[in-house]
């Protein structure tokens, strides 16, 4: 018998090149696919997370508030005030008491944005109640703690016994839209400009 160790013919080799650019396309087109479908279920799913971080740190403070919560739409403003009584015991009796009161400040800035956060303790009565207006509080208190960020709206709305606070987010051509009812377990007082 004769051996033949020619190899391969030039039409053997140019069939599996073909065979061979025919599976590299199809595999690239899957690959580019699963990429796209990666980056999309990811951002979608990063903005839900940043949404429902940023919800629950309002929420918990909202749910916590004692005294009032103020609302300016045209700022982008949440200011939260909650008071703390502090009784001074000697010999098994309460000798006196104290109340002061901590303001939260949440700033929705447009511009850039991004939700802040700040906060200041230490306030007296005749400063919440009478002595300072909204604009007074807010200016006092840096609100400089980034929250979140890529907040396209920031909206609160009263309802009877309840709080529902709006947060559009977006990111890499994708919006989230969360919209959280939080009921008001402290009755506090509301002014909503």
């Amino acid at each position: 018998m004769k051996k033949d160790n020619s190899g391969m013919s030039l039409l053997e080799l140019v069939i599996a090149f073909a065979i061979l650019g025919i599976v590299s396309v199809i595999l690239l087109g899957f690959i580019t696919t699963s990429g796209r479908m990666y980056n999309s279920v990811s951002s979608e799913l990063s903005l839900q997370m940043k949404s429902q971080i940023a919800m629950a740190q309002i929420r918990e403070y909202v749910v916590d508030c004692s005294e009032e919560i103020r609302y300016d739409s045209g700022s982008g403003r949440l200011l939260l005030i909650d008071s703390e009584v502090t009784h001074v015991i000697e010999g098994g009796e309460v000798k006196s008491e104290s109340e002061s009161f901590t303001c939260h400040v949440f700033r929705y800035d447009r511009t850039e944005k991004k939700i802040f956060y700040g906060v200041r303790e230490g306030y007296s009565e005749s400063d919440v109640v009478s002595g300072k207006t909204m604009d007074d509080l807010l200016n006092e208190i840096p609100a400089e703690d980034l929250l979140v960020e890529g907040a396209e709206a920031f909206s609160v709305s009263k309802n009877s016994d309840s709080l529902t606070i709006t947060l559009v987010l977006a990111d890499r051509g994708k919006t989230y839209d969360g919209s959280q009812t939080v009921a008001l377990r402290n009755r506090p007082r509301a002014q909503f400009k």
